[in-house]
């Protein structure tokens, strides 16, 4: 339980000002000179969520283990229910986060019933194919270039 709480502090904090400066995020993904025009400080906000994503990564790792295909999929999922804005994207990735994990784990519990498998070995079969869609996807603009 004092692992938990430990990361889960971390976690929560990191998650808090994530949300706070999601607008932020919204403004930095239209690009440098255009959040420039509109007084964000952007090598300060890049440094922040620099060091936000490298908190939750590390808190989340450290409680779960290597898990990270969830951190692949479930944003690129999310993204094609919610769209690109940040304010909405962050609280339904992890939320979707959530449940596909506790899909996977469940799947890991029950596929092979007296034995169980680990989750992560679940997770990669599930994540391993989306990832390389994904590489696939975004080599598909530079082949011809």
């Amino acid at each position: 339980m004092d692992k938990l709480a430990f990361a889960g502090t971390f976690i929560l904090g990191a998650f808090i000002i994530s949300l706070v400066l999601s607008y932020d995020m919204n403004i930095l993904a239209l690009g440098d000179d255009t959040s420039k025009s509109l007084g964000l400080k952007v090598a300060t906000l890049r440094f922040t969520f620099l060091i936000l994503g490298a908190v939750l990564a590390g808190s989340a790792i450290s409680f779960a283990g290597l898990i990270g295909f969830v951190g692949l999929i479930i944003p690129h999922v999310s993204r094609l229910f919610v769209g690109y804005d940040n304010r909405v994207l962050l609280p339904v990735s992890a939320l979707l986060g959530s449940i596909f994990t506790i899909f996977c784990d469940l799947l890991a519990r029950v596929l092979f019933a007296p034995f169980e498998i680990p989750v992560g070995i679940i997770l990669s079969f599930l994540g391993g194919p989306f990832f390389i869609y994904l590489l696939i996807k975004g080599k598909r603009g530079q082949l011809y270039d």
